[in-house]
């Protein structure tokens, strides 16, 4: 009985020889394998002549066949077709168990099916396999067919395994171009309705700009009628509730005037002086907080380059947060140093369980204090983080001195003009 051959490689049970290759190969569908592979053809040329027999195939398992992506030899019809079951080939035994199957004379071995194939007498046999680089999956076969029997010299099969490795990396690299054309396909196909979805939230953004901007034109017109006809007698307490509210409604019209404008990406970049705006909002929450103490310190006068509406929406949601949590007093601090503005709004309530948590904080519905009650939609945050980002800034969160939560947010300095210090 001729012996099977596996010389300077692992060996493995005859037994073993006999697994169903009908899966899927993991090439298979991956690559362009229809498209014959020329240089593949020439390294199965290679092995004809450097090995002194008539055929060398390079196989890829595809469902129940053996396509052929390199070939020398191969007689009609597979020639022309490229491709043969793999039931007629001793290539299944290759990549069933992922090692070398070496056959001196296939008529005397009962453990080896010799296939039937017109035209071609299998009778000796040398085969590799083939392996995703980096990845170690058997996905076909290099092999060498004689029809005569001989002895294969490990000089032989040296120069076979290093052609099937060659041919493993040429197929590995086809894989990868061709997924990342199909991948590159499938990018242009997402940002295509990625487009097509923008091009609808910017007019559905439109309609509710249009849709708010006449309740609040309502509003607008009953506080300015309170304000004109207010009895002379009514409290200074009632006359500063109308200047708030005048100035809320007027802000709600700003931020829906600039709806639009942020749903189509386009920004009016300005000077905005940080500390006339925190200054603002502070007395605003003042009016309608007279219970907690709102403090602001630090510089005043903080310029920075932004989107005005914006910026206001931050502070606001920054003061707003600490609103929830603060027992009795919030410190809004504003600094200037080193080429950056910090705004940072302090509470002297129970701040975060974890130290970890001020990081999370900025997620969309974070909801961190959920077992208080207090956690609101969790979007105040989050849009906070949205707005610095697109302004070129970064957000603070961490425990506060006073006891509780400080959140903030860093802005770059405009640069000076030219021939200024």
């Amino acid at each position: 009985m001729t012996e099977l051959k596996r010389p300077h490689l692992p060996p493995s049970s005859a037994t073993r020889l006999h697994a169903d290759i009908g899966h899927e190969s993991p090439v298979a569908g991956s690559i362009p394998d229809d498209v014959p592979s020329r240089f593949l053809d020439r390294l199965a040329h290679i092995a004809c002549q450097a090995l002194q027999v008539p055929v060398a195939l390079v196989s890829v398992a595809r469902d129940e066949n053996l396509r052929f992506t390199g070939q020398c030899g191969l007689a009609d019809p597979f020639a022309s077709a490229r491709e043969m079951p793999a039931d007629r080939s001793l290539c299944r035994y290759v990549i069933s168990t992922g090692e070398p199957l070496v056959v001196a004379d296939a008529r005397s071995e009962p453990s080896v099916a010799a296939p039937d194939i017109p035209g071609l007498d299998i009778v000796a046999y040398a085969g590799m396999p083939l392996m995703l680089d980096g990845d170690g999956t058997t996905f076909g076969s290099f092999c060498a067919i004689d029809t005569r029997p001989r002895e294969w010299t490990a000089r032989e099969l040296r120069i076979l395994r290093d052609l099937a490795a060659a041919a493993g990396e040429e197929i590995t690299m086809r894989q990868r171009a061709f997924r990342a054309e199909r991948l590159d396909a499938e990018l242009r196909d997402v940002i295509a309705v990625l487009e097509r979805n923008y091009s609808e939230s910017v007019r559905v953004v439109r309609d509710i700009e249009h849709d708010i901007r006449t309740p609040l034109g309502t509003i607008a017109l009953a506080v300015q009628t309170l304000r004109m006809h207010t009895d002379p007698r009514a409290s200074a307490g009632v006359i500063e509730l109308l200047q708030v509210l005048a100035r809320s409604v007027d802000h709600a019209a700003e931020l829906a005037q600039n709806l639009g404008t942020s749903a189509s990406g386009r920004h009016r970049a300005a000077l905005v002086d940080l500390a006339a705006l925190a200054d603002d909002v502070c007395a605003a929450a003042r009016k309608l907080r007279p219970q907690l103490s709102i403090e602001r310190e630090g510089t005043e006068t903080a310029v920075v380059l932004g989107e005005r509406g914006e910026l206001r929406r931050c502070v606001e949601n920054l003061l707003s947060n600490a609103e929830r949590f603060a027992a009795t007093r919030i410190v809004v601090r504003l600094a200037v140093d080193d080429g950056f503005a910090r705004f940072e709004v302090h509470d002297d309530g129970p701040g975060l369980p974890r130290p970890e948590d001020y990081a999370h904080a900025w997620k969309r519905a974070a909801g961190l204090h959920r077992d208080v009650g207090k956690s609101g939609s969790g979007l105040g945050l989050s849009i906070v983080h949205s707005i610095v980002a697109r302004h070129d800034g970064e957000v603070i969160g961490e425990p506060s001195p006073l006891g509780g939560a400080a959140f903030g947010f860093d802005l770059p300095l405009p640069a000076p003009a030219e021939g200024q210090a």
